[in-house]
């Protein structure tokens, strides 16, 4: 299981780079610790993609909704 603190990071880093993009119109370049905890949460998204039955998956999203 990936820790919260790494995809709070992921997050931030994320928004920042965002942010960036929308006030400069150009991609900045971020660290390179946010590479990886952004590979880290797609990893551990796939990981439990693979996991969990379609349908707890389905019943979450239908809940979110």
């Amino acid at each position: 299981m990936l820790a919260q603190q790494v995809i709070e990071e992921a997050e931030r880093g994320l928004a920042l780079l965002l942010l960036d993009f929308d006030q400069a119109g150009q991609w900045a370049a971020r660290s390179p610790e946010l590479l990886g905890q952004l590979t880290a949460v797609v990893n551990e998204y796939d990981r439990i993609l693979a996991t969990v039955r379609l349908e707890v998956i389905a019943r979450a999203s239908d809940h979110l909704e």
